[in-house]
């Protein structure tokens, strides 16, 4: 577990190399910081009621928040989601950090690619995650080629593996899951894939299902429909104004043309007027 003091040195460290342009790595690590020490960083607006208590940074509570995070962080490279997948890896880095895997922590972004899906493989290998069930199996740099699936990342682990028998990652999907992709508004089609899934399916299986499903909501949301409106009636007024045209007698009428309803004058014949 690292100290007060290490990581209050490791957050001046990162902002002094511009670490993280997100601030993700920053921010995982001052809020592990009491209020008056981290008030360095933060706003003139920043209080101690709002920042609260500090964050435990006990090894147990670190890994949970890592394992915790896993599902969401293979979700953004599953999607191609580029600066989401870079920022879950500066929350896995500050982690790791703070779990003194300096070394892993130090080349996490080495040789980057499928949107950081070898660092994520290797992290949940090393911390007993079963990342396949998380993994949609297409692995791809630019949403068009696949590379070779499965081959973690090779990084050095200071502490050893954890072993099979912690606990593993989440294998079913969860309501905040649900919530993440679909919001409040569940579509029937999600609710009979849970429901009637195949034996055969994996989990990641299931959530690649469930987001296409997504994407094509999007697309039916985005289609343009073309409504034909019916134009708007001349107002016409009848007026007392009377002239003789050629031996025809003739009577003013006024148009109020929309939208702008200026006026417009017709002469009409005057029926049975000699």
């Amino acid at each position: 577990m690292r100290t007060q003091d290490e990581i209050l040195a490791e957050a001046r460290r990162s902002i002094r190399v511009r670490e993280d342009p997100f601030g993700t790595y920053l921010g995982e690590l001052i809020m592990r910081l009491p209020f008056d020490v981290a008030n360095e960083f933060l706003t003139v607006e920043a209080t101690a009621e709002k920042f609260g208590d500090p964050k435990p940074c006990d090894d147990e509570t670190v890994i949970g928040e890592l394992r915790e995070y896993m599902a969401f962080a293979w979700d953004k490279a599953n999607n191609c989601r580029g600066l989401s997948a870079v920022r879950s890896l500066y929350h896995m880095k500050a982690w790791l950090w703070l779990l003194g895997e300096d070394d892993a922590a130090t080349h996490l972004f080495d040789d980057y690619r499928f949107y950081g899906k070898p660092q994520l493989a290797a992290i949940c290998e090393h911390y007993a995650i079963d990342w396949k069930a998380l993994d949609d199996g297409n692995w791809t740099n630019d949403e068009s080629c696949n590379g070779p699936v499965g081959c973690p990342e090779p990084l050095k682990w200071n502490q050893p593996a954890l072993s099979v028998e912690t606990p593993p990652a989440p294998d079913k999907i969860t309501a905040e899951e649900m919530r993440t992709v679909f919001g409040t508004d569940m579509p029937i089609e999600a609710v009979k894939l849970l429901w009637e899934t195949p034996d055969d399916w994996t989990v990641g299986q299931v959530r690649a299902e469930l987001r296409r499903i997504m994407e094509e909501r999007k697309k039916a949301r985005t289609i343009t429909i073309h409504i034909k409106v019916p134009p708007e009636p001349r107002l016409e007024t009848p007026t007392t104004a009377l002239r003789w045209n050629g031996g025809v007698l003739e009577q003013a009428f006024v148009h109020h043309v929309p939208p702008s309803y200026t006026e417009e004058i017709e002469w009409r014949r005057v029926p049975d007027a000699e």
